[in-house]
């Protein structure tokens, strides 16, 4: 009996030293955690700041690079509090969050120098991180500071071009037609006008008052004749007739010109008492006719306008209405 009561005296003696050893070696592990935390809060904020272009934190973290990498292989470890691992998840993804790789440039080849028709040489820029620490946050701090360019030459052989010769199509401009009712004035007759060209051509004019009338005799336009002064009834007739042809030119899309010549005549005559016609010589002729005009179109309406002469003595006007297709 005596024996089993010392038994529980011992046991309760052992309990009693170590219920308070619990709780202690607890608040001596918190507080360890607690320092390795902070330690990782000030390296948190120095390489958020030394990403963000900070040397003085790019230089406090480089002489740290063995103590990070045990500090972070003692936060990867277990038996922190719910409140600190809590605190360390924060601080992990405020980190990722504003740490992160650089985005390398694009790499955009230039020619830098052409042989003619053999080679050409093409320098591309490689993008080169060296890479100095293999601890994550280590390695994205150096990547920042050791980004260089090498440039690197590229032989390109490029083939000699054989130029095609392409066929030149010409096409010849489109035959076109002419035709006007003319008039001509003071001394009115009328007539046509017929012509075929491309950006040249020909044309055939003819007109006439058809007034043809047979004389007996030839005086002059003071009224003298062969036998002496005649006297008029004040009976006249002018008669008039010209035949020519010449050469069209189309120097635009909207004007055709004109120019020719041929035959003609133009008579006066007057009656006397007698009832017998006499040609007045000096202002009737008869020879070269000439024509010289020019002829608008607008679609396939055509308006002309011209001069005519007959042996250059006796100059007319001439217009003219018709079609042009």
């Amino acid at each position: 009996m005596d024996r089993y009561l010392l038994r529980i005296l011992l046991v309760f003696v052992a309990l009693w030293t170590a219920v308070p050893a619990v709780p202690a070696q607890s608040r001596r592990d918190s507080l360890g955690w607690e320092k390795v935390l902070s330690a990782y809060q000030v390296f948190c904020d120095d390489a958020v700041a030394a990403k963000a272009g900070d040397k003085d934190a790019v230089q406090r973290l480089r002489p740290q690079a063995d103590a990070i990498s045990v500090l972070l292989q003692q936060v990867k470890g277990s038996g922190m509090t719910p409140s600190q691992q809590k605190r360390f998840t924060q601080m992990k993804q405020r980190y990722a969050e504003y740490v992160t790789l650089p985005e390398l440039p694009v790499v955009t080849p230039t020619v830098v120098q052409v042989i003619p028709g053999q080679t050409v040489v093409i320098r591309d820029t490689v993008v080169v991180v060296r890479e100095v620490r293999q601890t994550d946050t280590v390695r994205i701090v150096e990547q920042v500071e050791k980004v260089v360019e090498v440039p690197v030459d590229r032989v390109v052989e490029v083939p000699v071009e054989v130029p095609v010769e392409v066929p030149v199509v010409t096409s010849s401009p489109r035959l076109h037609y002419l035709l006007l009712a003319q008039a001509v004035v003071p001394d009115f007759s009328y007539g046509l006008m017929a012509g075929v060209l491309r950006t040249a051509g020909f044309y055939i004019r003819f007109d006439s008052n058809f007034r043809f009338t047979s004389t007996d005799y030839a005086c002059t336009s003071d009224g003298q004749a062969p036998y002496g002064q005649i006297w008029t009834t004040g009976r006249s007739v002018r008669s008039r007739l010209s035949a020519t042809g010449g050469a069209l030119w189309h120097p635009a899309p909207w004007l055709t010109l004109y120019a020719g010549a041929g035959y003609g005549w133009r008579k006066l005559c007057w009656e006397d008492l007698s009832s017998r016609w006499a040609l007045v010589s000096d202002v009737s002729h008869r020879g070269l006719a000439a024509d010289l005009g020019v002829v608008v179109n607008i679609d396939h309406f055509a308006v002309s306008a011209g001069v005519s002469t007959l042996a250059f003595r006796r100059f007319d006007c001439s217009v003219g209405l018709g079609v042009f297709f």
